[in-house]
Protein backbone atom coordinates (compact mmCIF):
# COMPACT_ATOMS: atom_id res chain seq x y z
CA UNK A 1 0.00 0.00 0.00
CA UNK A 2 1.39 3.41 -0.98
CA UNK A 3 0.92 6.29 1.40
CA UNK A 4 0.76 9.84 -0.08
CA UNK A 5 1.03 8.30 -3.53
CA UNK A 6 -0.10 11.48 -5.27
CA UNK A 7 2.39 13.67 -3.40
CA UNK A 8 5.28 13.34 -5.85
CA UNK A 9 8.72 11.76 -5.59
CA UNK A 10 10.04 9.95 -2.56
CA UNK A 11 12.13 11.79 0.01
CA UNK A 12 14.68 10.01 2.17
CA UNK A 13 14.08 10.59 5.89
CA UNK A 14 17.22 9.85 7.87
CA UNK A 15 16.36 10.69 11.44
CA UNK A 16 12.88 9.76 12.54
CA UNK A 17 13.41 11.55 15.87
CA UNK A 18 13.47 15.11 14.55
CA UNK A 19 14.18 17.06 17.76
CA UNK A 20 11.08 19.22 18.03
CA UNK A 21 9.51 20.03 21.37
CA UNK A 22 6.01 19.14 20.17
CA UNK A 23 4.54 16.52 17.88
CA UNK A 24 2.71 19.29 16.05
CA UNK A 25 6.02 20.80 14.93
CA UNK A 26 7.28 17.35 13.93
CA UNK A 27 4.14 16.91 11.80
CA UNK A 28 4.75 20.31 10.22
CA UNK A 29 8.27 19.21 9.33
CA UNK A 30 7.11 15.97 7.72
CA UNK A 31 4.44 17.81 5.75
CA UNK A 32 7.05 20.23 4.39
CA UNK A 33 9.31 17.40 3.19
CA UNK A 34 6.82 16.94 0.33
CA UNK A 35 8.02 20.29 -1.03
CA UNK A 36 11.75 19.52 -1.15
CA UNK A 37 13.40 20.42 -4.43
CA UNK A 38 15.54 17.61 -5.78
CA UNK A 39 19.29 17.96 -5.20
CA UNK A 40 18.99 21.28 -3.30
CA UNK A 41 16.76 20.52 -0.30
CA UNK A 42 15.11 23.90 -0.82
CA UNK A 43 11.38 24.10 -0.10
CA UNK A 44 9.58 24.95 -3.35
CA UNK A 45 6.21 25.07 -5.04
CA UNK A 46 6.11 23.52 -8.48
CA UNK A 47 4.15 25.66 -10.92
CA UNK A 48 4.32 24.43 -14.47
CA UNK A 49 7.97 23.69 -15.12
CA UNK A 50 9.14 26.29 -12.58
CA UNK A 51 10.20 25.84 -9.00
CA UNK A 52 9.31 28.80 -6.81
CA UNK A 53 10.87 29.02 -3.36
CA UNK A 54 8.38 28.82 -0.53
CA UNK A 55 8.08 32.02 1.48
CA UNK A 56 6.93 32.22 5.07
CA UNK A 57 3.38 33.00 3.95
CA UNK A 58 3.40 29.93 1.65
CA UNK A 59 4.53 27.75 4.56
CA UNK A 60 1.68 29.15 6.63
CA UNK A 61 -0.78 28.16 3.89
CA UNK A 62 0.76 24.71 3.33
CA UNK A 63 0.61 23.94 7.04
CA UNK A 64 -2.82 25.58 7.40
CA UNK A 65 -1.83 27.34 10.62
CA UNK A 66 -1.79 30.90 11.94
CA UNK A 67 1.02 33.39 11.38
CA UNK A 68 2.14 33.11 15.01
CA UNK A 69 2.19 29.29 14.83
CA UNK A 70 4.30 29.49 11.67
CA UNK A 71 6.76 31.87 13.36
CA UNK A 72 7.07 29.58 16.40
CA UNK A 73 7.66 26.55 14.17
CA UNK A 74 10.25 28.32 12.01
CA UNK A 75 12.01 29.80 15.05
CA UNK A 76 12.36 26.37 16.68
CA UNK A 77 13.46 24.88 13.34
CA UNK A 78 16.16 27.52 12.98
CA UNK A 79 17.36 27.23 16.58
CA UNK A 80 17.71 23.45 16.23
CA UNK A 81 19.43 23.63 12.79
CA UNK A 82 16.57 21.78 11.08
CA UNK A 83 15.40 24.46 8.63
CA UNK A 84 17.20 27.68 7.68
CA UNK A 85 16.14 30.62 5.56
CA UNK A 86 19.08 31.85 3.51
CA UNK A 87 20.60 32.34 0.09
CA UNK A 88 22.92 30.13 -1.98
CA UNK A 89 24.91 31.57 -4.89
CA UNK A 90 23.09 34.92 -4.55
CA UNK A 91 20.07 33.53 -6.41
CA UNK A 92 18.57 30.53 -4.62
CA UNK A 93 17.01 32.27 -1.61
CA UNK A 94 14.63 30.20 0.42
CA UNK A 95 14.07 27.74 3.22
CA UNK A 96 16.39 24.71 3.25
CA UNK A 97 16.05 21.50 5.26
CA UNK A 98 19.08 20.02 6.98
CA UNK A 99 20.06 16.85 5.05
CA UNK A 100 20.64 15.13 8.38
CA UNK A 101 16.85 14.80 8.67
CA UNK A 102 15.58 14.62 5.08
CA UNK A 103 17.12 14.61 1.62
CA UNK A 104 15.64 14.74 -1.84
CA UNK A 105 18.53 13.69 -4.04
CA UNK A 106 21.49 11.39 -4.20
CA UNK A 107 23.85 13.36 -1.99
CA UNK A 108 24.72 16.56 -0.17
CA UNK A 109 26.14 19.44 -2.20
CA UNK A 110 28.92 21.55 -0.73
CA UNK A 111 26.56 24.54 -0.71
CA UNK A 112 23.98 22.61 1.29
CA UNK A 113 26.66 21.41 3.69
CA UNK A 114 27.85 25.00 4.24
CA UNK A 115 24.33 26.07 5.22
CA UNK A 116 24.40 23.61 8.11
CA UNK A 117 28.14 23.31 8.86
CA UNK A 118 27.54 24.82 12.30
CA UNK A 119 25.47 21.73 13.20
CA UNK A 120 27.74 19.33 15.10
CA UNK A 121 25.33 16.43 14.46
CA UNK A 122 25.73 16.80 10.68
CA UNK A 123 29.49 17.03 10.98
CA UNK A 124 29.53 13.85 13.05
CA UNK A 125 27.44 11.93 10.49
CA UNK A 126 29.52 12.88 7.44
CA UNK A 127 31.89 10.22 6.18
CA UNK A 128 35.61 11.02 6.09
CA UNK A 129 35.56 10.73 2.30
CA UNK A 130 32.85 13.41 2.08
CA UNK A 131 34.72 15.68 4.51
CA UNK A 132 37.87 15.39 2.34
CA UNK A 133 35.90 16.27 -0.81
CA UNK A 134 34.34 19.29 0.87
CA UNK A 135 37.69 20.51 2.17
CA UNK A 136 39.30 20.03 -1.26
CA UNK A 137 36.50 22.01 -2.89
CA UNK A 138 36.80 24.80 -0.33
CA UNK A 139 40.58 24.93 -0.78
CA UNK A 140 40.19 25.26 -4.56
CA UNK A 141 37.50 27.94 -4.40
CA UNK A 142 38.95 29.80 -1.42
CA UNK A 143 35.58 29.77 0.36
CA UNK A 144 34.67 29.50 4.01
Amino acid sequence: MLILQDMGPFVKLFNIDVPYETMIHARHFYRLTRYLEQNTNRLVLKRGGNHIALQRKDIEEVLDVSTSSTFRFLRESHEKHIIVNCRIRDIDKGFYINPLYALNGSGISVELYLLFDHDPKLEKELKDKDKRRINEYLAITGEK
